[in-house]
């Protein structure tokens, strides 16, 4: 009797942490790309092998993960991403990239971004978002150099100029040839 009452309690109180996790608004990573997926238009992405599917998420699209099986990369460039990023992206622990560059999203940049503390590269360029970059994004570093991350963005962005917290600069070199006009990168400082 005493072994069925631990084994009950056990199972109570791991029922009781899920829960609490769930109530702070821990997501799996599996959840966080899922949602990505549906707040972008997934079905009309160019490439969506793999997501929303009970694959590994190294066999989705654009994911690449590590050993542990935790999200490290989203590489969505040009892929027809439509809508606004959520703000679940910031439950992504080990992201270290994230390029959803020449796209269609729009709206504001999450500030849950901010808890991406091993990001070293946002890339935005070439979609539609406005509004103000989140002061806590400037304070994201490469942790094994002590590097500002960088921040790609473009003229077709509209922020808010009094509160971009970032120096534009030109790199005509990526500008050039690409037919897009020229494009600016913008280093978090």
């Amino acid at each position: 009797m005493k072994k069925i009452n631990t084994f009950l309690f056990s199972i109570l109180l791991l029922a009781s942490i899920i829960s609490c996790n769930k109530d702070k608004g821990i997501m799996s990573d599996r959840d966080v790309l899922q949602s990505l997926y549906q707040s972008t238009n997934g079905k009309g992405w160019y490439n969506k092998t793999g997501w929303g599917s009970a694959e590994p998420l190294s066999e989705w699209y654009g994911v690449e993960v590590d050993s542990k099986n935790r999200v490290i990369k989203i590489n969505l460039r040009g892929n027809n991403l439509n809508g606004t990023v959520p703000g679940s992206i910031g439950n992504l622990q080990e992201l270290k990239v994230l390029d959803l560059s020449d796209n269609k999203l729009k709206g504001t940049i999450p500030n849950q971004i901010r808890f991406l503390k091993k990001l070293s590269k946002l890339k935005i360029d070439h979609n539609s978002f406005n509004g103000m970059i989140d002061k806590g994004i400037s304070e994201l570093r490469k942790k094994d150099k002590g590097q500002l991350i960088s921040l790609e963005v473009d003229q077709k962005n509209r922020f808010v100029e009094k509160q971009v917290l970032v120096k534009k600069t030109t790199n005509s070199k990526k500008g050039r040839g690409r037919g897009k006009g020229r494009k600016y990168t913008y280093p978090i400082q």
